[in-house]
């Protein structure tokens, strides 16, 4: 599995985003600057953002974006399945594969991909902006 700039950058964007007070918003040219992220590319990261409902504007073309739900709300399953519909550890669980038959690792990567799916639907924004995963238990 390899996970393009473009879902990283997403995910730095929303941070951003939730830092700020939701009467505010962010102009892209600010959080392109805040996060280090390049502003063509944002670009089109606003806009898949947007079209996933994840984002809006907050009073128009020319205003600062803003998150629509709260960052409670918000999966890593929602944000990675903005940039890839289906999440799928290997294209063989979802397409028939011509070796099913024999093939002795299905059963592995079936419940690979259910472990991954399970865990991003468990995580939230505000998991990862309060740093509330992957801390060891003291």
């Amino acid at each position: 599995m390899k996970y393009n700039s473009r879902l990283r950058y997403a995910i730095r964007a929303l941070i951003a985003l939730s830092m700020e007070k939701k009467d505010v918003g962010l102009l892209q040219s600010e959080i392109s600057q805040r996060q280090n992220i390049p502003y063509n590319i944002l670009d089109s990261i606003i806009a898949q953002l947007k079209k996933n409902e994840l984002v809006k504007n907050l009073k128009g073309k020319s205003s600062g974006y803003v998150l629509v739900k709260e960052i409670k709300d918000i999966t890593m399953l929602e944000i990675f399945k903005s940039f890839s519909e289906d999440f799928i550890a290997l294209p063989c669980i979802k397409d028939n594969c011509e070796n099913a038959a024999e093939c002795q690792s299905e059963y592995f990567w079936f419940e690979f991909n259910s472990t991954i799916v399970s865990y991003l639907q468990s995580v939230t924004l505000n998991d990862v902006v309060n740093k509330k995963i992957g801390v060891p238990e003291a």
